[in-house]
C-alpha cells in the first residue's frame, strides 16, 4: 500500500509539473499569440490607412482626368471657333475685294460713259447753230442724252455708296492738330491696285477716320496718306496717286513711322 501510495504521489506531482509546464508554456504562446494578434491589427490599420489615402488619391486623379478632358474638350472648341472665324474672314474679305474690284470697274466705267456723254452734249449744242439742222431734234437729242447722263450719275453715286460701305466705321473725330503724335506701326497689308496699306494701328492710337498722316522709315519720308477705315488695332489708308511709285519699295510686315 506504501508503495501504491507512493507511485500515486509521484504520479500526481509528474502531473502537475507537466500542468505547470504546459501553462507556462501556454501563457507563453499566448503572449506571443496576443503580440502578434496586435501586430496584424497595426499592419490591417496602416494598411486601411494607405488604402484610403490610395483610394483619394484615386478620386483626385480621377477628378484632375475628368477637369483635364472638359478642359481639352473646351481647347478643341475654341480651335473650332477660331478655325470657322477665320475661315468666314477670309471670304468676307474675299468678297469685298471682289466688291470692291466690281465697284471700282463700274466706277471708271460709268465715268467713262458720262464724261464721253457730256462731249457729245457740247458737240450737239454747239452743233445746234447750224442752221441746216432741225434745232427741235437737236434739242431731242440732249434732252435723251441729258437724262442719260442724270442716271449714270445716279448709278455712280450707287458705285461711291457702295465703296463707302465697305469700310464701315464710327463717326470721324476731328484731330487736334496742337496735340499731334508719332509712333511706329507695322504694315500688315498691301493693295497696290488700289493703292490702299492696312497698318497695325487704330482707334487705340488715337487714330480717326479721314485723318492724314505722314508716313516715313528711317528717317525718310514716303507720303501723306488719308484714313479710309479705322478699327480698334488696325486702319486703312489711301495713298495718292502721286505717291504710287513708293509701293515698290513697300513689303508686308515691315515697320515705319507715322505722325498726325
Amino acid at each position: 500500500m506504501k508503495l501504491l501510495s507512493l507511485v500515486l504521489r509521484l504520479t500526481a506531482i509528474a502531473a502537475a509539473v507537466v500542468v505547470v509546464t504546459f501553462y507556462f508554456r501556454g501563457g507563453n504562446q499566448l503572449t506571443d499569440t496576443r503580440q502578434l494578434l496586435t501586430q496584424s491589427e497595426s499592419r490591417n490599420t496602416e494598411l486601411n490607412a494607405n488604402l484610403a489615402k490610395v483610394e483619394q488619391q484615386k478620386t483626385e486623379f480621377r477628378e484632375r482626368v475628368e477637369h483635364m478632358t472638359l478642359e481639352i474638350a473646351d481647347l478643341k472648341r475654341d480651335l473650332r471657333l477660331r478655325e470657322s472665324e477665320a475661315l468666314l474672314v477670309r471670304q468676307e474679305l474675299t468678297q469685298v475685294q471682289e466688291k470692291l474690284e466690281e465697284a471700282q470697274s463700274s466706277n471708271t466705267t460709268l465715268l467713262s460713259q458720262n464724261e464721253s456723254l457730256r462731249r457729245e452734249v457740247i458737240e450737239l449744242k454747239a452743233q445746234g447753230i447750224d442752221p441746216n439742222r432741225d434745232p427741235r431734234q437737236l434739242t431731242a437729242q440732249i434732252e435723251t442724252h441729258r437724262a442719260h447722263i442724270r442716271e449714270l450719275e445716279a448709278q455712280l453715286d450707287d458705285a461711291h455708296t457702295v465703296m463707302r460701305g465697305l469700310f464701315p466705321s464710327t463717326p470721324p473725330n476731328r484731330p487736334d492738330l496742337s496735340n499731334s503724335s508719332h509712333g511706329r506701326t507695322r504694315i500688315l497689308r498691301l493693295e497696290p491696285q488700289y493703292l490702299l496699306l492696312v497698318l497695325e494701328v487704330g482707334r487705340q492710337e488715337d487714330i480717326s477716320e479721314t485723318q492724314t498722316l505722314q508716313l516715313s522709315r528711317d528717317g525718310v519720308p514716303l507720303s501723306t496718306v488719308t484714313v479710309k477705315a479705322v478699327a480698334e488695332d488696325f486702319c486703312v489708308v489711301q495713298l495718292p496717286l502721286h505717291d504710287s511709285d513708293i509701293l515698290t519699295d513697300l513689303q508686308e510686315g515691315i515697320e515705319i513711322d507715322y505722325r498726325h
